[in-house]
């Protein structure tokens, strides 16, 4: 069982920190869906109803906490939380019992935002696409170093991407960082 498990983001934004517009992401690219499914895959994932909405299913085999102020609000086979306190708790209760390094905060805006003070691993993808949007991504940056990072050049079916993974420095409240992530390409995944 692990200690500490980890909060992690994840998250793919454009140079300018933009995130999405009207609900959805503003680029295609496959290669960085697989890098999420990869990450994420048998983990926890907190992400705000909005967020859960505009996917408009539970991704499968995965733990999905959604945060909601609406009390009604619910869909099968999903946690809900009523802030994200409670779902950070949920998220680290589900890495407890299954053994897990790090659960993830994967969107949108807002619960990145309040999630920020407890995140301590971003994994950043830089999507080299410029598109106006209306959700934008930011952090601490003197607090976060780059650990690792990979680079995909664009094809036909994505832009340039940047994989980095960017660790707290010294951790969050002096608590050991898990094992950094082996980036390897998609290919090699076998994905």
């Amino acid at each position: 069982m692990t200690q500490n498990p980890i909060c992690s983001a994840v998250v793919a934004m454009a140079p300018d920190h933009t995130i999405g517009g009207g609900n959805q992401l503003l680029w295609h690219a496959p290669k960085d869906l697989q890098h999420f499914k990869k990450l994420t895959l048998n983990h926890a994932i907190i992400m705000g109803r909005k967020t859960f909405e505009s996917i408009g299913r539970k991704l499968p085999r995965r733990h999905t906490i959604v945060v909601t102020s609406k009390p009604a609000w619910e869909v099968a086979d999903v946690e809900i939380a009523a802030g994200i306190e409670a779902a950070l708790a949920a998220g680290r209760r589900h890495a407890h019992q299954h053994g897990q390094q790090e659960f993830f905060v994967v969107g949108g805006g807002e619960i990145y935002r309040q999630a920020m003070a407890h995140i301590q691993r971003i994994h950043l993808t830089k999507v080299d696409v410029h598109v106006s949007g209306d959700t934008f991504f930011h952090w601490p940056s003197h607090e976060f170093v780059a650990r690792v990072g990979r680079f995909e050049e664009a094809n036909e079916a994505n832009p340039n991407l940047h994989f980095v993974c960017l660790d707290r420095l010294n951790g969050l409240n002096g608590l050991p960082l898990a094992p950094m992530p082996t980036y390897i390409t998609v290919e090699e995944a076998g994905a």
